[in-house]
């Protein structure tokens, strides 16, 4: 299962971009029901957010807009797209792949994605399939991990895989820090002790998948881990 991230371009968001164009969205959920109303939610950050707000409104792409928090210099928000913005998202390709959106971050730039493909031929596709728009398509980085019986990576289980990407995506690793294990046990309605040990047990089983640090204390570089 190859893990692609790559750069590319979207015109999701781009009307509100051109009001802000100093907001970055860090995509948090983006799905599409099988009655076809893709909705989206993401994290937007930036200096001038009440312009980008603004923006969402006549974004061609952009449907309704619903503001879940948010402060001067974040807000949580959940969009629902027009056809034109289900005919240019990327997630429909995703879904019929049968590939995963992991992270996307969306900026004045252009966007870069992590995704999890199922086989090299879904990420040749999704390729071919971002050409033919017109769209850039830079590969920055690729590798594999092999699935567990449940269908996550690195033998994972799926209550760590969740912990991982709850903290990620909302800023945990961070520096400094954008969140703690209290705000995302909040989200994932458990305690934060639980929280602590899925990331730790989690973060240690991706190690030991990954063999960064060897049997012998070394890792793949031949120094130990507080070698400097």
């Amino acid at each position: 299962m190859p893990i692609v991230e790559f750069t590319s371009e979207t015109p999701i968001f781009r009307r509100a971009l051109e009001e802000a164009p100093s907001t970055t969205v860090t995509v948090i959920d983006d799905r599409m029901p099988p009655d076809g109303a893709m909705k989206l939610i993401f994290r937007a950050e930036g200096p001038a957010l009440d312009s980008f707000e603004d923006g969402l409104g006549v974004d061609p792409t952009i449907a309704t807009v619903r503001r879940l928090d948010g402060a001067d210099d974040g807000r949580l928000f959940r969009v629902s797209y027009t056809t034109q913005g289900i005919d240019q998202s990327i997630t429909s390709v995703i879904t019929d792949e049968d590939a995963t959106l992991s992270d996307a971050i969306v900026s004045d730039d252009g966007v870069w994605y992590r995704i999890w493909f199922p086989d090299r031929d879904s990420l040749r596709r999704i390729r071919e399939w971002s050409h033919e728009r017109h769209r850039s398509f830079r590969v920055e980085k690729i590798y594999n991990a092999e699935p567990t019986e449940t269908g996550t990576p690195y033998g994972l289980t799926e209550a760590q895989l969740e912990a991982i990407r709850h903290c990620f995506r909302d800023g945990y690793f961070q520096v400094p820090r954008q969140t703690t294990c209290t705000d995302v046990a909040e989200k994932l309605g458990i305690s934060s002790q639980s929280v602590s040990e899925r990331l730790r047990r989690g973060l240690a089983t991706v190690i030991e998948g990954t063999g960064l640090v060897r049997d012998d204390g070394l890792t793949d570089s031949g120094k130990r881990p507080n070698d400097e």
